[in-house]
């Protein structure tokens, strides 16, 4: 796992130096602070041997770094700053000089004065600037070619480029569509600005992780023929060159060299809790690129050589040697094989072909820009919703790459009694119908048993009976992937089992959350999870619970993303039994669901889960009967090695 943080009182040495204490492992490497981040250096400036110092050089070379302020990019420009230090201390000269941009979002909530004048002072050697998005349409230099894809009224003759920008966006009808369109824009400024000021190259500050999601993501949007340019080194269709310093970095790795950085460089990161990389809670709000983000850094967490697999395979994409001659869509300025403009000219429309050209073709667009311009200039079967770009996720992302699941996600899918594993999968446990996909909302209903399992479901489940003190437990089809707590919570149904909704009050009976066992389970921050990779778990249904038909809920919470509002994981199924003996208990304090949880519940949303958290409350109710205490070692098997 990169970047996993060890206890504080590990003596393991570094495996490189052999002298000092290892401070983390990266990939299976225990590293200490300063091999650590020699490891980041080298994999950035490897990148960078075409830059090295030309003496021969009468003008010096000027390479353009564009700047989120995020942790990927703030990276780069501290790194590109320490290599051109060593490189003057060595010969008095440099291999090349820094400009710096920062592109104004209206979607993004950044202070971009204040940290430009941070990065500023803090690298005062480059040349720095801001611009508003809105100026691509005053600096690209065919801007004829996209102002013709802004809805046309009368009244657009003479509109400034801010009026061209905001109709533009305001026309947008779907999140992905302005995600989309968007990022665009900002490519196509920030070439135009590297133009401007005569920079030969672009160098980007993706990291392999944000590569793998734009592999995907362009894919999915269409706009797979474009990859060569978008993932690979070398030229690009703008006349200029395209780097990834950081393509062999991981996200999590970058993290973790800025928490452990000087104080200086982190000020410089500015990661919003509400960017465009969450997925919201409404599936309307969510994007694709959000689905296919949340999902690689999910992955890097335990299956790191999964995210690097894709962007080795995708960087080995090759465009055809006279691609740069093809005619370019009026909006991504990507060259379209063969001129086959639009959703007609890749035989995807249902329209008739000479009708489609005369209002689609003509305009030049690309088949993926097509899906994302308004929808008075597209069919609707053009409009991609999010609901395909949710079935994309499980239906292309999950088998490309793990074959038959998503890694890291589970469900539950039986029972144990006493030790043994109860019956055949779902057989007792209602079976959810979103796959192992999971649920980030806390007011749905869903909350209850999961997805899909309403009565329908539950009147083929079978009810197994338990007795009141035996030790139960859940099997999970896959293991546990995600650090975080489980937790079981008992209703006691009016009737039948199979009948009841889940609609009554909740009780929680067990928790399961970090390791007290230094060397057990996942690291994330100074916490051990003793959950990490069980594949089984047991507990002990209350001896004082009455005889009755129940829901047993079985809650899993994933808590890699928690840092961000709504980045929740919760993965949910419930066990239909039957409780016999001589129980008088009255179950409680107890809660429902929905309304149990809110997004900013303690538990839920933990904005520090990355700075090293050393403890955790669960979400949820005191635990019943009154005095039981959560667990914290696992009563059951997990994933070895060798599985």
């Amino acid at each position: 796992m990169p970047g996993k943080h060890m206890a504080g009182t590990s003596d393991e040495p570094c495996r490189r130096c052999k002298d000092n204490v290892s401070v983390l492992v990266v990939r299976s490497e225990p590293l200490c602070h300063d091999c650590f981040a020699r490891y980041v250096h080298t994999k950035c400036i490897k990148r960078l041997e075409s830059f090295r110092v030309n003496f021969g050089a009468e003008q010096q070379r000027r390479i353009l770094v564009p700047l989120s302020f995020g942790v990927s990019s703030t990276t780069l420009l501290h790194i590109l700053d320490l290599h051109l230090k060593t490189q003057k201390s060595k010969t008095g000269r440099t291999g090349f000089g820094i400009c710096a941009i920062y592109i104004q979002d209206p979607e993004q909530k950044v202070q971009a004065a204040q940290l430009l004048d941070k990065a500023r002072e803090q690298y005062p050697d480059h040349h720095y600037a801001s611009l508003p998005l809105h100026d691509v349409f005053r600096m690209v230099q065919d801007d004829a070619s996209i102002r013709s894809l802004v809805p046309q009224t009368n009244e657009t003759v003479g509109w400034s480029p801010e009026e061209h920008f905001v109709r533009m966006i305001n026309s947008l009808t779907s999140a992905t569509a302005r995600a989309d369109v968007l990022s665009t824009l900002r490519i196509r400024l920030i070439v135009e600005y590297a133009k401007s000021t005569g920079c030969e190259s672009v160098l980007w500050g993706d990291s392999t992780t944000r590569l793998a999601q734009k592999t995907l993501a362009e894919t999915a949007k269409g706009r797979g023929f474009s990859l060569p340019w978008q993932v690979s080194d070398g030229s690009s269709p703008f006349d200029l060159n395209f780097h990834y310093p950081l393509r062999d970095v991981l996200k999590k790795e970058l993290v973790s060299y800025i928490n452990m950085a000087d104080p200086g460089l982190s000020s410089l990161v500015h990661e919003t809790s509400s960017g465009a990389t969450q997925a919201s809670t409404s599936s309307k709000n969510t994007t694709i690129d959000d689905l296919m983000t949340q999902y690689f850094e999910s992955v890097e967490e335990n299956f790191p050589s999964i995210v690097a697999n894709v962007v080795r395979t995708t960087s080995k994409l090759e465009a055809r040697p006279d691609a740069l001659s093809d005619p370019k869509c009026n909006l991504c300025s990507m060259p379209v094989p063969g001129g086959r403009f639009g959703i007609h000219g890749w035989g995807g429309d249902q329209q008739d072909g000479d009708d489609f050209e005369s209002t689609h073709a003509r305009r030049d667009i690309c088949y993926g820009c097509t899906r994302s311009l308004p929808k008075a200039t597209m069919n609707s079967c053009s409009m991609f919703n999010t609901t395909i770009a949710m079935k994309l996720s499980n239906l292309i992302v999950c088998p490309l790459l793990s074959a038959s699941k998503c890694l890291a996600h589970w469900n539950y899918d039986r029972i144990i009694v006493n030790g043994e594993i109860i019956g055949s999968p779902y057989e007792y446990i209602r079976k959810t119908n979103n796959s192992n996909y999971p649920l980030q909302d806390v007011n749905s209903i869903y909350m209850r048993c999961n997805s899909g399992a309403e009565s329908g479901v539950a009147l083929t489940t079978k009810t197994y009976t338990v007795a009141a003190g035996d030790m139960l437990g859940f099997a999970v089809k896959d293991t546990f992937g995600h650090p975080g707590p489980q937790q079981i919570y008992l209703s006691r149904a009016p009737g039948p089992a199979a009948e009841y909704d889940g609609s009554g009050d909740w009780t929680k009976i067990y928790s399961l959350t970090y390791s007290l066992n230094s060397s057990y389970g996942a690291s994330d921050g100074i916490l051990k999870w003793a959950t990490h990779n069980a594949r089984t778990f047991n507990f002990k249904l209350p001896s004082e619970t009455p005889p009755g038909d129940y829901l047993l809920r079985a809650e899993g919470l994933a808590l890699h993303a928690a840092h961000k509002p709504d980045n929740y994981q919760f993965y949910i199924a419930c066990a239909q039994i039957n409780v016999v003996g001589t129980g008088v208990g009255v179950p409680g304090p107890t809660i429902k669901f929905p309304g149990g949880y809110q997004w900013n519940s303690t538990g839920v949303l933990i904005p520090e889960f990355w700075s090293r958290i050393t403890n955790y409350t669960a979400a949820g109710p005191t635990l019943w009967p009154e005095g039981t205490m959560e667990a914290h070692v696992l009563d059951g098997t997990k994933k070895t090695g060798a599985d």
